[in-house]
């Protein structure tokens, strides 16, 4: 792959539950991330594993309706990826998101490892903006997850967009 206008992007978090709790969260539950974190207004999905499928609406400004496809399933190592595969802005020629679960005193620590390439004059110009909001996407999803995964409540932030959501205003 040529790694030109390629950004990548990590985030690690612990989260106080045992690795088989967040695994179930995370991979088993993939079509449900909108039972927990603010950026996704309704998703909904197919299949389950590899090659399991999730379109989301996400609540973010300027984001449309996307698919995500698991492209690597792997339950012994605790580990997803998947990528978006519909609703990319013109400027990103792909995107995906690695999801690594690894037990360690005190839970789980989880981390997210997305890998974006842009093209073209906008993406170029965009790169850098992406990068930091991509990054903020990252830290807001996982204190979301960790509160979720460890009281079964809803973060401030995903209430609020909830309540949004559901008065029409997102």
């Amino acid at each position: 792959m040529d790694t030109k206008n390629v950004m990548q992007i990590s985030k690690s978090i612990l989260i106080a539950v045992p690795i088989e709790r967040l695994w179930e969260i995370t991979a088993i539950n993939f079509q449900n991330v909108d039972a927990w974190i603010s950026g996704v207004n309704h998703s909904e999905g197919i299949g389950s594993g590899m090659n399991a499928e999730r379109s989301c609406l996400p609540s973010y400004k300027g984001f449309s309706k996307t698919t995500e496809r698991i492209i690597d399933f792997s339950p012994d190592k605790h580990r997803f990826t998947y990528e978006i595969v519909k609703g990319l802005p013109g400027f990103v020629e792909f995107a995906k998101n690695e999801w690594i679960h690894r037990e360690v005193s005190g839970g789980t620590e989880i981390t997210m490892e997305v890998t974006m390439k842009v093209k073209g004059l906008m993406g170029w110009l965009m790169g850098r903006i992406m990068k930091k909001k991509m990054s903020n996407i990252l830290v807001d999803a996982l204190e979301e997850l960790k509160t979720y995964a460890e009281t079964g409540l809803l973060h401030e932030r995903k209430r609020v967009a909830l309540e949004k959501y559901q008065m029409g205003l997102a």
